[in-house]
């Protein structure tokens, strides 16, 4: 009984909360009464070290899914006590604490690439409570469930605008629209992996900058559609006069490199010069 609340008391730390056993009065107890005493004591215990070895068991499982690697290394220790209890009494949370706020600094970064407000505002909220948490069952459990979702919605939403980018490339033939497709190709490849999820979010985390471009472009759709037929009409004028200034061309400053890309992709080999788009000599 003493040694089963001892177990409860540490492991505690992990934020694994099972009952403790109290010891009944001298008066409670009787030689007839002994036997059944005895029984209903082992069944508590065995409940109590029970729901300690499923929470760890949950814990593992979570961490795994996440980081790839466990509390209990050996499998055998799941059903031997003393031995928990000595893993979890050597433990140094901070090695899986930090591990874990490295992957949710990814995801709150991430997050910034998801177009429902709704989700990506529950998901915020939900990883900003664990970040709270010191390491424990709750907040590992908790970051687990926040990570699962996102990396479907990062998966669906990708998948939607890479196929928008494909649509459009099919017309435009733009260099700079292929490229975008295939970041979003390589970042739903990665999301699709076999790697924990961490490590997953890591590697499309270094792709952001390059992701947020892409997406950018499926916004503008609808002008580069627009930029791609003025490429049609105005090509053949800028190859007959060799040089249009850009002021001229009625488009908006940041459409300009897009533009250029758009008119090389069609056979014409142009340059910025001195306000003036102009044909490469």
């Amino acid at each position: 009984m003493t040694r089963n609340n001892n177990f409860v008391t540490k492991f505690k730390r992990l934020g694994i909360v099972s009952r403790t056993i109290q010891a009944p009065k001298d008066t409670d107890i009787n030689f007839e009464t002994l036997t059944d005493f005895v029984e209903k004591l082992n069944e508590q215990v065995n409940e109590s070290l029970l729901s300690i070895r499923n929470s760890v068991t949950s814990i593992d499982q979570a961490l795994e899914e996440l980081l790839g690697r466990r509390i209990v290394a050996n499998n055998e220790y799941y059903d031997d006590v003393l031995s928990l209890d000595n893993v979890v009494g050597t433990l140094n949370p901070e090695v899986f604490d930090q591990e874990i706020r490295m992957c949710t600094n990814n995801m709150r970064a991430l997050l910034e690439t998801v177009s429902d407000n709704e989700v990506r505002y529950e998901l915020l909220n939900s990883i900003s409570r664990a970040a709270l948490l010191p390491f424990s069952y709750e907040k590992v459990v908790t970051v687990q469930m926040s990570a699962k979702k996102l990396l479907k919605v990062l998966s669906d939403e990708y998948t939607k605008e890479y196929k928008e980018l494909e649509e459009l490339n099919e017309e435009t033939r733009a260099d700079e629209v292929t490229q975008r497709a295939n970041v979003l190709k390589d970042a739903i490849a990665l999301l699709n992996g076999n790697d924990p999820i961490c490590k997953r979010f890591s590697a499309v985390n270094g792709l952001l900058y390059e992701i947020k471009k892409a997406l950018q472009l499926v916004d503008m759709k609808e002008e580069i559609k627009a930029l791609d037929s003025l490429a049609l009409t105005l090509g053949p004028v800028l190859q007959a006069k060799r040089a249009i200034p850009v002021s001229e061309l009625g488009i908006k400053e940041e459409f300009v490199p897009l533009f250029i890309s758009i008119l090389r992709t069609k056979g014409y080999d142009v340059r910025v010069e001195n306000g003036e788009l102009k044909i490469e000599e």
